[in-house]
């Protein structure tokens, strides 16, 4: 497996763990990008389920985008050779599949593809039509694309619409596949007592809606006096938040944590609460053709979810009784009254956001996704 890499979790990450005690040899390649608080590329060796080596590349802070790209192709390549016989035969063979996080993943092993590497996917979690605002990236973007899509034996789409953006730029459809985004389930059961808490998780920045969920929680309180927001991460625009709860006087009952590190801190904390909220704006296409994973993690902790009808799991969601799927701009304070105000429609959909979310196990998603490669 080869990724670009920021932070710890995402689907290539999660399907590297995943693999790590079920792959006979696992070889994962993960290069950070250039705004990365550390920029060694590193690879990891396991065999087994042990992890037997692990090696760094030197520190590339400082470097433009372009110098980051030439060695994360050059080193790709270096290591991956390291691991091939001299001449790979069916009697000494190489990988028997390698997966690309991204296109330029692909562009570094496309020399080994039949030579070394038997078969060879594209694992895509972030495509957009239209990408840059300048005509000339945005070709550039597609021409990669493309030619990632054509080379490989499969495609996996995070997403339907991602599927069909790209069959409509006359892509190759038969090897294409809707791969959907998954999480670990640690097989614990939701509280039987909820508190009337509010949760929004996740990245405070534009495009997440934590503002308008702010605005909306005045007229929530005001219905239900003793309803509670919690607001677990931080980001750009958690100072403009604080400042804003204390001008609305809402201090006492709005709690900010900041960045969380432990991820099992933020599913404790969730699984405390009553419902969830996933208010994207609309304006990024990213989300439209995503399948972000904030709501799943929602779901995991048994929460229904009060969601805007961006990304296409708004609608699953719908369709499950897992929650509420709102038009672009609807006020978000009169469907969350409704479910704290009608506690056995809340804890109906409360049970349907967990068994909704058994779906979505990664045990259940990759066997299905590598059964045909690997049969």
């Amino acid at each position: 497996m080869v990724t670009h890499f920021y932070a710890t979790g995402g689907q290539p990450t999660d399907l590297f763990e995943w693999l790590q005690d079920k792959a006979g040899e696992l070889v994962f390649i993960a290069h950070p990008f250039s705004y990365a608080k550390d920029t060694r590329s590193w690879l990891e060796h396991w065999i087994k389920g042990k992890l037997v080596e692990k090696r760094y590349y030197k520190d590339w802070a400082g470097h433009s985008d372009l110098s980051f790209w030439r060695k994360d192709v050059r080193l790709t390549r270096e290591w991956v050779r390291n691991f091939l016989p001299p001449n790979p035969s069916a009697l000494e063979r190489g990988f028997d599949l390698a997966i690309a996080a991204d296109a330029l993943n692909v562009h570094s092993l496309r020399p080994f593809h039949g030579r070394g590497i038997e078969k060879l996917v594209f694992y895509t979690i972030d495509y957009v039509p239209q990408r840059f605002k300048n005509p000339v990236l945005n070709a550039v973007y597609h021409w990669f694309d493309s030619k990632a899509v054509s080379s490989v034996d499969q495609t996996w789409n995070l997403t339907s619409r991602m599927q069909k953006a790209r069959a409509e730029r006359g892509m190759p459809a038969y090897t294409q596949r809707t791969i959907a985004g998954g999480l670990f389930l640690r097989n614990e059961k939701p509280p039987k007592k909820r508190n009337l808490t509010i949760a929004f998780m996740g990245h405070m920045r534009e495009g997440q809606g934590v503002e308008a969920l702010v605005e909306a929680f005045p007229a929530i309180q005001a219905s239900v006096p003793e309803a509670k927001l919690l607001l677990l991460g931080g980001g750009s625009l958690e100072e403009k938040i604080r400042t804003r709860i204390k001008e609305l006087g809402l201090t006492k009952s709005v709690e900010i944590t900041g960045y969380v590190k432990e991820h099992k801190d933020l599913e404790r904390r969730l699984r405390e609460c009553a419902l969830a909220v996933a208010p994207y704006d609309g304006k990024s296409d990213f989300t439209y053709y995503a399948d972000p994973g904030k709501p799943k993690v929602y779901l995991a902790a048994g929460l229904p979810v009060v969601i805007t009808r961006i990304p296409a799991i708004a609608d699953v969601i719908k369709t499950h009784g897992a929650g509420v799927a709102l038009d672009q701009g609807e006020d978000l304070a009169p469907a969350i009254v409704h479910l704290l105000q009608n506690p056995q429609r809340l804890q109906k959909m409360q049970k349907n956001a967990f068994a909704l979310a058994q779906s979505y196990d990664w045990d259940v998603i990759f066997p299905k996704a590598l059964a045909p490669l690997l049969r």
